[in-house]
């Protein structure tokens, strides 16, 4: 997804909207945070379908760029989320 966070949730808030089931829709976001590790951010991206669908090598040689680049950044990445209701 691409654009202003929250950008899409609008669109989605006015096509509910304009179906005419519905009313004044009301949608919340709550953004948090989270930091991972080197070796807790590799193994999530290790069981992600997309990673698993590359070949074995460029899969390894993509975590191994991966993980010199979070040795830079002190082995930590920060993922920042947003839930909705």
């Amino acid at each position: 997804m691409t654009g202003v966070p929250g950008e899409a949730a609008v669109e989605r808030r006015l096509e509910i909207e304009d179906s005419g089931f519905f009313v004044d829709v009301l949608r919340e976001g709550y953004p948090w945070s989270t930091s991972y590790s080197r070796d807790h951010d590799l193994g999530l991206r290790r069981s992600q379908s997309d990673h698993w669908l590359l070949d074995p090598a460029d899969r390894e040689r993509l975590h191994d760029g991966l993980a010199a680049v979070l040795a830079t950044y002190g082995n930590q990445v920060e993922q920042v989320y947003c839930a909705f209701r």
